[in-house]
């Protein structure tokens, strides 16, 4: 292994990277995973460059034109399948939370803290919103 080769503890991974690697292994070359990410070779080169120095092995191997996944790699690849859809997962429940809101909502606090984190979802609020349902938790002091 090259110095170049070794972990970087620290740095950071971060999803952009493990979706270019995860393109590259797919297309089994840059350029063409470039395009399915609608970005430039040399940038997708850059990530998978990162990410190979980060986690200090190298990726990929030229395997006639294609470029083929180390042994490491292949092993990795379906962690990085896993956080992908995990991030997509959050994303899309984001997105939903976003435009479907809760008609109320839950919070394990005792009245005074939860009176002042969300006024108007504890009974007898001055706002009277579509928030203004809401359960009081087991963990709540007085409740039944």
């Amino acid at each position: 292994m090259k110095d170049d080769d070794r972990a970087h503890p620290g740095t950071t991974i971060s999803l952009t990277q493990i979706e270019a690697f995860q393109a590259v292994a797919q297309a089994g070359s840059f350029t063409r995973a470039a395009r399915l990410l609608g970005k430039s070779q040399p940038a997708v080169n850059r990530l998978v460059a990162a990410l190979s120095r980060t986690v200090g092995v190298s990726l990929f191997e030229r395997d006639g034109a294609l470029m083929a996944p180390t042994s490491e790699a292949r092993r990795r690849l379906a962690e990085t399948g896993c956080v992908l859809q995990s991030a997509a997962g959050f994303e899309q429940s984001s997105a939903t939370f976003r435009t479907e809101r809760p008609a109320g909502c839950e919070l394990p606090a005792c009245p005074a803290s939860s009176s002042f984190t969300c006024p108007t979802c504890w009974p007898g609020s001055s706002n009277s919103g579509p928030m203004s349902r809401s359960r009081r938790s087991p963990f709540a002091p007085n409740a039944s």
